[in-house]
């Protein structure tokens, strides 16, 4: 009796320890799988090089910032602006990464990450004492 009771528990544990390795597989097999749509969701992000022409305004909300109004109307906050560029009424053409999941406290339109910029037009140059 003693050992029927003996070889059932091994029995049992053989069994409880066989399931326990298959549902381990069955994770290591579902976390792959969540690697692999995580590592391709990366892969579909790549972000694109953009080109617009457009104005520099200033803007006196939040503290004070240049902003990027493109000649189709939309607006932008420029990241990586340099002080020779910021000036209220400059024509400028800019290219860059424009970063739609990036958000600042001017609120001003879509985040654009300037790579290269050329002055068009500075006749229009106004300083931001006559900004309306």
């Amino acid at each position: 009796m003693m050992t029927r009771m003996m070889l059932t528990a091994v029995l049992g544990g053989y069994c409880v320890t066989g399931c326990a390795q298959q549902e381990r597989h069955q994770v290591s097999a579902e976390q792959s799988q969540q690697n692999t749509l995580v590592e391709v969701k990366k892969e579909n992000t790549v972000k694109k090089t953009s080109s617009m022409k457009g104005t520099i305004v200033y803007k006196s909300m939040e503290g004070g910032f240049y902003a990027f109004i493109s000649d189709s109307g939309e607006h932008f906050t420029l990241q990586g602006l340099t002080a020779e560029y910021r000036k209220n009424g400059l024509k400028v053409a800019v290219k860059g990464i424009p970063l739609k999941d990036v958000m600042t406290f001017t609120q001003f339109g879509t985040v654009f990450k300037v790579s290269e910029i050329t002055v068009l037009d500075d006749s229009q140059v106004k300083p931001i004492n006559q900004v309306r």
